[in-house]
């Protein structure tokens, strides 16, 4: 392991597929606290269409321009097929030669970690795997894949984890809790608070602009199988007579089932359907505004930020049991217990139990702390506690 001089700084090379928005005021922070390098695959995936202004990264940047393809990746157990792109990270060994850090963090359990476990192993240099995965996220893989995941944590001098579920992940193959750092996920959680409540004050206009009345039940992501789109509208289908007249769904993101979604959403009367389409996360804000419910009822999810953007918005929220975050999250901002989305009956109770006796928007004490300790600065705090644990001078070395 290589010794570091008490006047420099710790060398973090950061290896990821892409800087998402989300990202950037962690790493800012992050940087502020190590000597960082973001590496990274690709500027952008075929399925993200972010506009980044890279001129806020106080972080160095990477780009390695990776080989990569388009692979499918399908959930029979609970009927949904995805793709999603795999990036070969051929250049990357010779980059951490290059840079010489003296700790590697990587972001998957596939080939990008592979390289990052070989340079530390090569090189003497520690690593720390960051998974998002979880029990229900790994279910579906193979036994090649399975075995690949077990090698990687076997080998890891740490781990971030995103929560609950995600340290549960790791600890089920072999890694220690005291190796695991939890909690590392967040956004600019002040921030966002922070521009929803000054959007409050335009929340009647822009409803009406949108032709939205009722309570409107709000969803952010991608229109995909795999979110529980499926399911949402069946629910919908099965209480309408309930909920006619009394709200609207404001449905933020593309996906390929738009086009699927629009039509069904015109067989039904009295209920009020708005589709935006993908808009950049500095216009988030604006939609969680307007909304009076958040409502993600994924089938098939790790631990989604949109959850902690409606909780910085003071959004009640309608969880699902898949999503990984629902375990950290839920207690503050749940409606009640967390649903399986496929529970058609008990989903459509819950959306009726809203039009009928709408929930107040979440303020206070709890909130303010569950969004500290996912702000950017905390999430740095704790990134540098877990670097510091793998450092010679901390352990004697």
């Amino acid at each position: 392991m290589k010794s570091i001089e008490s006047r420099d700084k710790v060398k973090v090379a950061l290896v990821t597929n892409m800087i998402a928005p989300y990202r950037v005021s962690f790493y800012n922070e992050l940087s502020r606290l190590c000597d960082l390098t973001v590496i990274v695959d690709a500027e952008t995936e075929f399925n993200r269409a972010w506009k980044m202004d890279s001129s806020a990264f106080e972080f160095k940047k990477v780009l390695l321009n990776s080989s990569s393809i388009i692979v499918p990746r399908v959930r029979k157990d609970l009927g949904y097929r995805e793709h999603r792109q795999l990036h070969f990270s051929q250049r990357l060994i010779p980059e951490l030669v290059r840079l010489k850090p003296h700790v590697i963090v990587s972001n998957e359990l596939g080939l990008r970690s592979l390289w990052c476990m070989i340079y530390s192993k090569l090189w003497n240099c520690s690593w720390v795997l960051m998974s998002e995965a979880t029990n229900h996220t790994e279910g579906w893989v193979g036994r090649c894949k399975r075995v690949l995941r077990k090698l990687l944590i076997s080998q890891a001098d740490g781990f971030w984890s995103n929560g609950l579920e995600t340290s549960q992940f790791l600890i089920d193959r072999g890694a220690t809790e005291a190796a695991i750092m939890p909690d590392m996920t967040g956004i600019a959680t002040g921030e966002f608070r922070d521009q929803s409540r000054r959007l409050m004050g335009k929340r009647d206009d822009l409803r009406r602009s949108m032709g939205l009345s009722g309570a409107v039940f709000l969803f952010v992501g991608r229109l995909e199988s795999g979110k529980g789109i499926s399911p949402l509208m069946r629910a919908i289908r099965m209480n309408q007579e309930m909920l006619r007249e009394k709200c609207s769904f404001l449905f933020v993101g593309g996906g390929t089932m738009r086009e699927e979604m629009e039509l069904e959403s015109s067989k039904i009367q009295g209920i009020i359907f708005r589709f935006v389409g993908f808009v950049q996360p500095e216009e988030l804000p604006k939609f969680f505004a307007i909304g009076d419910v958040f409502v993600m009822p994924t089938l098939d999810d790790n631990w989604p930020l949109v959850n902690l953007e409606a909780l910085a918005a003071g959004l009640p929220q309608i969880y699902s049991i898949y999503n990984g975050g629902a375990r950290d999250l839920n207690d503050i901002a749940g409606l009640d217990e967390a649903i399986d989305p496929n529970n058609i009956e008990v989903f459509g109770r819950r959306l009726v139990e809203c039009v009928e006796k709408l929930p107040p928007r979440i303020d206070g004490e709890e909130q303010s702390q569950v969004l500290d300790h996912y702000s950017p600065w905390a999430q740095a705090e704790r990134a540098i506690r877990s670097i510091r644990k793998l450092l010679p001078e901390e352990n004697g070395g």
